[in-house]
């Protein structure tokens, strides 16, 4: 066994030196340690320092933090990450979404981190969960604990990106329950979700979490787009 994992270790090695991966963001290759290439995270951090959307609000969510614009650079990333298994883009998105919020100086020392959940099925069919891949890099930099057993998503619904803002509500209804094994006595928590465009499923996350007993929530994403844009 330890012989054939050294073997294919070896031979992912080989081809990415002859293939060299690509950047998801530029398409150039890169040193293979590297899974965006460091012209582009220069480039995302800078922009996110600067990107401020304007205020948003959402039911039960008292504070919002947005990474980035949803423009091609960011909707590339998300897709990577969402849709073609380059899970470990998470951790480094997470990590910056945990900088610029620790820079605003608004989140408690005391609070956890929750990734918004997928239903079973779809968890099955993905693999993974690309907002507690968020939500790991998100701890890692703030240092703060991450909780996936707090809320569970009941039912599958439909992928809210060809739903109205009308219909995206009614699709998440009731859709997540409080699975905490105690009340949060007031505990924050900072929800992790990839893109946030009407904010149906934040604020449904949110309202069973403060069911639950949670103090102040915040919502950090990646991503706002223009609602109907994805």
């Amino acid at each position: 066994m330890v012989v054939i994992s050294v073997s294919v270790e070896i031979l992912h090695s080989c081809l990415d030196f002859i293939f060299p991966p690509a950047c998801p963001v530029c398409g150039g290759t890169h040193d293979p340690h590297r899974l965006i290439c460091p012209g582009c995270i220069e480039a995302i951090a800078e922009q996110a320092h600067g990107y401020n959307p304007s205020g948003r609000h959402l039911s039960d969510i008292d504070h919002i933090s947005v990474l980035l614009p949803y423009d091609g650079t960011c909707r590339a990333l998300v897709h990577a990450l969402k849709y073609h298994g380059m899970k470990s883009l998470g951790p480094i998105l997470g990590g910056f979404m945990a900088e610029k919020t620790l820079k605003a100086g608004t989140l408690p020392g005391e609070a956890w981190v929750v990734p918004v959940p997928l239903h079973p099925s779809k968890l099955n069919d993905r693999g993974y969960n690309q907002s507690e891949r968020l939500a790991a890099g998100f701890s890692v930099h703030s240092g703060l604990p991450v909780h996936t057993d707090l809320v569970a998503r009941t039912r599958r619904t439909e992928t809210q990106t060809a739903l109205g803002q009308e219909d995206r509500v009614r699709n998440v209804s009731d859709a997540f329950r409080y699975t905490g094994p105690r009340p949060l006595g007031g505990r924050p928590v900072i929800i992790i979700d990839d893109v946030m465009t009407t904010g149906s499923t934040l604020s449904e996350c949110a309202r069973v979490l403060r069911n639950g007993g949670a103090g102040s929530i915040w919502a950090c994403v990646v991503a706002t787009p223009d609602p109907g844009s994805d």
